[in-house]
């Protein structure tokens, strides 16, 4: 702690240094500025700019099952998760990577569209609905078989 052994501090010194280094760090902390978040928005700043995107949360049926509907994994990299599923298909992997992959996905959607790129905010969020789509599927049992039989049979 400080300079004395604390073998030869009682409790109370002890707790009294301890306080005072708080007091140090809280001091510290009061003269930085604030920090912004990545990007420099809020992220409720940065959820308002998405929706202009018109986009809906979650994908619907009719856009899972169409030609662009299952996409690939493209990141490696996902917050909370050791394994990679990059290069694997939405409908391939589980639900809760789903969701954490979605997250990044908009987070990539609020960055490409605060640099200008709409388009490939769109895109962004496009996958990003998708991937929600896919994890409420695989949550609700409800992934149709159809699709992978068809696809062994190079349709």
């Amino acid at each position: 702690m400080g300079m004395v052994d604390d073998r030869f501090m009682n409790n109370d010194e002890k707790l009294a240094e301890i306080l005072a280094a708080v007091r140090r760090i809280e001091a510290r902390l009061e003269r930085q500025p604030q920090q912004a978040t990545p990007a420099g928005k809020s992220s409720s700043a940065r959820k308002a700019d998405l929706s202009r995107l018109d986009v809906p949360e979650v994908a619907e049926d009719r856009d899972l099952d169409s030609q662009w509907g299952d996409p690939v994994v493209k990141h490696d990299k996902v917050k909370g998760w050791d394994v990679s599923y990059k290069g694997t298909r939405y409908s391939e992997c589980p639900a809760d990577f789903l969701e954490s992959y979605a997250g990044l996905l908009d987070f990539f959607a609020g960055l490409n569209l605060e640099k200008g790129d709409e388009k490939k905010a769109r895109f962004d969020k496009l996958d990003a609905s998708r991937a929600r789509g896919w994890a409420a599927r695989q949550r609700a049992g409800t992934i149709s078989s159809l699709k992978n039989n068809t696809d062994d049979l190079g349709f």
